[in-house]
């Protein structure tokens, strides 16, 4: 059985490297510990893990220079925000009625 740690390794030079993910298939990475998650999830604990393991302190960070700062409460600021007309509105609560 290989050693997780060794499966994400490799040697170049002589020296030893962290692999690419991208070449590196799930059950690779899952043997990792690495499962999916959407990116933005990723972005918040790193965030929180920055802020000592606190949500609460990651929305009151103050290092604005950071490429991570915009994105610490889990939201991508610069989507454009969704608006729906009346009518997307009432199919949206019609789809969400519990039936009777």
């Amino acid at each position: 059985m290989l050693n997780p740690i060794s499966i994400g390794l490799e040697a170049v030079a002589g020296e030893q490297i962290g692999r690419d993910p991208r070449r590196m298939n799930a059950d690779e990475l899952s043997a990792l510990g690495h499962a999916p998650s959407p990116v933005l999830d990723i972005i918040r604990a790193k965030c929180a893990d920055c802020c000592g393991g606190s949500a609460a302190e990651a929305r009151k960070c103050v290092a604005t220079s950071c490429a991570l700062w915009p994105y610490r409460t889990g939201g991508n600021p610069f989507r454009a925000k969704r608006s729906l007309t009346d009518d997307q509105k009432a199919a949206l609560r019609d789809r969400l009625k519990v039936p009777a």
